[in-house]
């Protein structure tokens, strides 16, 4: 955390601390998990105080021992935490900015069948192993990068703004700053990694320039969002569709280098790190998406009815299977249906509070990563196709998502009947 963030962070928490009489005690549980996550010492006196009172209330004993007032309060009130955290992911998607979202949750079905369907088909994706790849010169660079947008826009629009994007400066190669130009182009952007940022009204490029084919892969995905920023006039894209171009020239490079016989094990451990990073992504939103889903569909999440259907579920499983799961799992028994479900809500809840915008960050690149898979089988079928991408990159923000599905002939009801087949495979 940065020292002028965290200083506000403690600020925040002592006027939480306060404030703790006419806080509920949700809050108070949500200001300690706070503290404890972020690793901010403040001692939050006024809030223990009150749990102390509660707990007097409602144990008849006294107690100052903050770690059994801790206990005390997580007990009582994880699920209520839980249910307020999901809320505000929700809200994050109602709201003007960043990261609304009414097409995701005014089609949550449709949603969810494509996380799965995109996390199931991954299932099977090996490790990762490391690499040394090939070192290429900045002008070997810039010829595959021009060769390739030539490729992919005849009309030569696109190139013409890549060159122009290397003259006025737009594109920063990080590797190449000195440390104090790397200083100021954080303070200045925010941060410093591969990305694509506006400021001051400019888009600009962010990219680690290694000199190997990595750089090549991470130009084009930032490059796709340099022109739908471009084009920001015209509307922003759904985050539900807001990775799909970057990760569609992405996945059609590593094709176009493939077919030219450029350095196959490469190519595919390009390709591979696309598919685990997505599902790491299914992962890491997997219980988040359940909850969302159970919320929608105007319920509470609560404690007995998770344990409760955790625990139908856990009993029709084969016994030789729950030998497989229990092996690899540690510190925790998966037939204790309770120790399951709290763990499962209080990791929910540490996400959301450390990394509160983490589902909306994360969803954009699984669904992104779907839609650029079917848009890959069209090309290679038909170039045409193509010219039809380089349209919806830079009018996506202001195209109807049923003419996106629609024009990769994908039906909406077969998606959601697609994924429940597919589970019911899966399981059996």
């Amino acid at each position: 955390m940065d020292e002028e963030i965290n200083n506000e962070f403690i600020e925040y928490l002592n006027d939480l601390d306060k404030k703790a009489d006419t806080l509920e005690p949700v809050v108070h549980l949500y200001a300690i998990e706070e503290a404890r996550l972020n690793n901010v010492d403040i001692p939050l006196d006024n809030i223990y105080n009150c749990v102390r009172k509660d707990y007097n209330e409602h144990i008849g004993k006294d107690t100052d021992d903050k770690t059994i007032l801790y206990k005390y309060l997580k007990e009582k009130e994880r699920y209520n935490l839980l249910n307020v955290l999901i809320a505000l992911t929700i809200k994050n998607m109602l709201e003007e900015g960043h990261y609304k979202d009414l097409f995701v949750l005014n089609n949550f079905e449709l949603f969810s069948s494509i996380i799965m369907l995109k996390s199931l088909n991954l299932m099977s994706t090996g490790k990762l192993e490391d690499i040394e790849f090939t070192k290429i010169t900045d002008e070997e660079i810039n010829s595959i990068i021009e060769e390739f947008l030539i490729k992919i826009d005849p009309t030569l629009e696109w190139l013409g703004i890549y060159r122009n994007v290397k003259v006025n400066g737009t594109i920063i190669e990080i590797d190449k700053l000195s440390n104090s130009e790397k200083e100021r182009y954080k303070k200045r952007f925010g941060k410093l990694e591969n990305c694509c940022v506006l400021d001051d009204e400019t888009p600009y490029i962010l990219l680690e320039n290694s000199n190997t084919l990595k750089y090549i892969r991470s130009f084009f995905h930032e490059f796709a969002h340099y022109i739908i920023m471009l084009h920001r006039k015209i509307a922003y894209p759904s985050p539900f569709f807001s990775e799909y171009p970057s990760i569609f020239y992405e996945r059609y490079l590593t094709k176009y280098l493939s077919d030219k016989k450029i350095n196959k094990e490469e190519i595919d451990y390009l390709i591979k790190y696309r598919d685990i990073r997505t599902l790491d992504n299914s992962f890491d939103i997997g219980n988040i998406l359940g909850y969302i889903k159970k919320i929608l569909s105007g319920k509470k999440i609560k404690e007995e009815e998770e344990i409760l259907n955790y625990t139908t579920r856990i009993n029709n499983l084969p016994t030789e299977l729950i030998e497989v799961i229990n092996q690899n799992l540690t510190n925790i028994n998966i037939m204790d249906a309770t120790a399951v479900m709290h763990h499962k809500c209080d990791s929910t809840c540490d996400m959301l509070i450390k990394y509160p915008y983490d589902f909306n960050d994360v969803y954009s690149y699984i669904t992104g990563n779907y839609l650029a898979d079917k848009r890959l089988e069209k090309v290679t079928d038909d170039e045409s196709f193509l010219v039809k991408m380089k349209y919806i990159t830079e009018n996506i923000g202001a195209i109807e998502p049923s003419n996106i599905f629609n024009e990769l002939g994908l039906d909406i009801d077969k998606i959601k009947e697609e994924a429940k087949e597919y589970c019911k495979v899966k399981k059996s």
